[in-house]
């Protein structure tokens, strides 16, 4: 056998495995010191990200068992013995569906965040249900494909479902999830009017969720391959290289909007020389007002009429503005918000207010 045949694709399983999951782990690690150290507002959606995460760092360790074992090898190149190793693709299958199901969880959660009107929230909490419910039967499909599941490497006789049907299935339930989670806020979002740099970023944040939906469907069609290949070692590389970069491009996608608080404390005259000469974008309906989170202000006023519990924020100054002939001196200065908003694809939970008052 050709040397690339034999380690090309173990190598592409490691490298990308590596690079991916550090990716998502960064996200991850600044959304969570942004919530719960800076912002001390962390919530469900928090907490359903790392449980996507901690699953998806054991699925790359399987993987990497797996290679070990021969995956991405020619199948004539792997020793017998190691082929009754399929214990761990079990396993693996099983932890890369509960990363895929509450990353979906913790993006639902996350609208609920800011979405306030009643049907849009009705819809939510329906999708939500419905996420769970496809979780609970791709989990248990994936545990109990074989009765008693030791069959399933062929440690004993039993009874099997057809697998490729299954796999299929659930391929499919976790694209239409996709979809259906990528166009839930759509129709809100629409509404927004936003600054330019903010619709630029809006439409990177949903251009990965769009990914990840294409993701989908390339790892359908490397299931379909390995399915119905007679070298399954070398083809189901493929499939594990897919399944690792969906579940790690959503963790990212879903963490995205979730780290402006960290960031705002690390660049802060950054972020207020990006909206010091913009308007809090309102939504067409006028329900919907964002407040950067270090923006500077002088001579102006802010009110906020509602804001989640969890959150919390620094008073605001209100300055009146000099006269003509006044002699005193007034100076601006720049005052740090901890609030989250919606409007910036980099914030994530709205505050409802009223017009903004004057002092």
């Amino acid at each position: 056998m050709s040397s690339d045949t034999t380690t090309t694709r173990p190598l592409m399983v490691q490298a990308v495995s590596s690079i991916w999951l550090a990716m998502a782990t960064l996200c991850v690690v600044i959304r969570l010191i942004g919530r719960f150290v800076f912002l001390k507002s962390g919530g469900l959606d928090d907490i359903a990200i790392t449980i996507s995460w901690a699953a998806s760092v054991v699925n790359v360790v399987l993987g990497f068992i797996e290679v070990k074992y021969g995956m991405g090898k020619q199948i004539v190149d792997v020793a017998p013995a190691d082929l009754m190793k399929a214990t761990y693709l079990w396993i693996a299958a099983i932890f890369y569906n509960i990363s895929l199901t509450f990353v979906k969880i913790s993006i639902i959660l996350q609208y609920l965040r800011f979405f306030v009107g009643s049907g849009i929230r009705l819809l939510a909490w329906m999708l939500l249900a419905f996420v769970v419910m496809c979780g609970i039967q791709v989990f248990f499909t994936s545990v109990f494909t074989c009765i008693p599941v030791s069959a399933f490497w062929g440690a004993t006789r039993g009874r099997c479902i057809n697998q490729v049907v299954v796999q299929f299935f659930n391929a499919g339930l976790n694209i239409l999830t996709d979809i259906l989670i990528l166009a839930l806020p759509v129709r809100v979002v629409w509404g927004l009017h936003l600054p330019h740099r903010q619709k630029v970023g809006l439409m990177f944040v949903f251009g990965l969720g769009g990914f990840v939906c294409l993701v989908s469907i390339l790892r359908l069609h490397a299931l379909y391959i390995m399915t119905t290949s007679s070298n399954i070692t070398y083809d189901s590389a493929v499939v594990m290289t897919w399944s690792i970069v969906e579940a790690a491009t959503g963790i990212i996608c879903a963490s995205l909007p979730a780290m402006r608080p960290f960031v705002s404390r690390l660049f802060p005259r950054f972020l207020a020389t990006t909206y010091a000469t913009q308007q809090p974008p309102v939504s067409s309906q006028g329900r919907f007002r964002s407040i950067p989170d270090s923006t500077v202000y002088s001579g102006k006023s802010i009110q906020l009429t509602s804001i989640e519990s969890s959150n919390r924020m620094n008073k605001a100054a209100c300055e009146k503005k000099p006269g003509k002939r006044s002699k005193d001196v007034y100076v601006t200065t720049m005052t740090t918000q901890d609030v989250e908003c919606i409007g910036d694809p980099a914030c994530d939970t709205s505050l409802v207010d009223k017009r903004p008052g004057r002092c």
